[in-house]
């Protein structure tokens, strides 16, 4: 009965460990980030700290912890100027046209998201352009987590992070 009960346990635990994960693998969670949390780096009353714990790594929540605090207390006058997929100040996030894998490894990932920003002065072609977000998985959780996005003009969000000091 104990040992039985002891699997139980452990059943459960390993299901909540897996459901933490926000997606299977690299190329969903990547897709998975950008339809349901694209805008994460701007500061949301209450933000949803466990939430960003489940698809950030942790290096990138403490700097954006440090950014959404910086937010909230100069309104906006901090370390992310564009938007970190685009690289421009333009607000209109563009749908993603595909997501494939550069690089993937057992550990480490890098996703090419190719989207469209804007039109071209010829009618009908767009002017292609793409983000790579480069993904962990979490040794513990077993999770794909966000370590970076290099956005459409090749700017770094975890640089741009780490360059700037906020002092509250």
């Amino acid at each position: 009965m104990r040992n039985a009960l002891c699997c139980l346990l452990l059943a459960g635990a390993a299901q909540q460990g897996f459901a933490a994960c926000v997606a299977d693998g690299p190329v969903q969670t990547a897709r998975w980030i950008y339809s349901s949390q694209r805008t994460f780096t701007v500061y949301e009353s209450p933000q949803d700290a466990a939430l960003m714990q489940r698809f950030l790594s942790p290096l990138l929540l403490r700097l954006m912890q440090v950014e959404w605090r910086c937010q909230v207390i100069e309104e906006g006058l901090c370390a992310l100027d564009t938007d970190p997929w685009t690289n421009s100040g333009d607000a209109t996030l563009p749908a993603p046209v595909s997501f494939t894998a550069e690089m993937a490894a057992a550990t480490r990932a890098n996703i090419r998201m190719r989207f469209h920003p804007g039109r071209s002065v010829e009618p009908r072609r767009s002017v292609a352009a793409q983000a790579t977000l480069r993904l962990s998985k979490d040794e513990v959780s077993g999770c794909w987590r966000l370590d970076d996005i290099i956005g459409a003009k090749g700017r770094s969000l975890l640089q741009q992070l780490r360059e700037y000091r906020f002092y509250p």
